[in-house]
């Protein structure tokens, strides 16, 4: 195992001209980020995110979403898409998974009327979670951007 400052000062000096077991470890690393931000998205869903008692699931979930786009790796289909229409869009990611939840979740109450002639599974706090997801994944990248900056 090569440590991290290592890996970094080869990947500068080699440019491009570097050995299986740096590539080996970068791809480690980079499934690591990766199961981890599934396991993190997978404990905040499994939990009421929009509830008053589970609000700390909202930022879990959150983190889970913002440790995918920053790190780059697989999403999940509906994250995936925002992703693709932001870049598209020329979109903040952010906002774009706001309006889509958002937009989702009304289309699922209009279905419910619909079909059932009433709201079922639908309520207030899908709204809030849609909504305070995607607030929290900007705070996160204000955060990230004052510690990438030095400020």
């Amino acid at each position: 195992m090569y440590s991290k400052e290592r890996m970094l000062v080869e990947l500068v000096r080699s440019k491009n001209k570097i050995p299986f077991d740096y590539y080996k470890e970068v791809i480690s690393s980079y499934n690591f980020v990766g199961e981890f931000a599934l396991v993190l998205r997978r404990m905040a869903e499994s939990s009421q995110c929009g509830s008053n008692n589970h609000a700390g699931g909202c930022a879990i979930l959150a983190l889970g979403i913002w440790i995918q786009l920053k790190g780059g790796v697989a999403m999940l289909p509906g994250e995936a898409m925002n992703r693709a229409i932001s870049k598209v869009a020329g979109k903040r990611y952010e906002n774009v998974k706001i309006f889509f939840d958002i937009l989702y979740i009304v289309i699922s109450a209009l279905i419910c009327l619909l079909f059932l002639g009433r709201l079922q599974g639908v309520r207030e706090g899908s709204i809030i979670a849609a909504v305070l997801v995607g607030s929290i994944i900007k705070v996160y990248n204000r955060i990230f951007d004052k510690v990438r900056s030095g400020k």
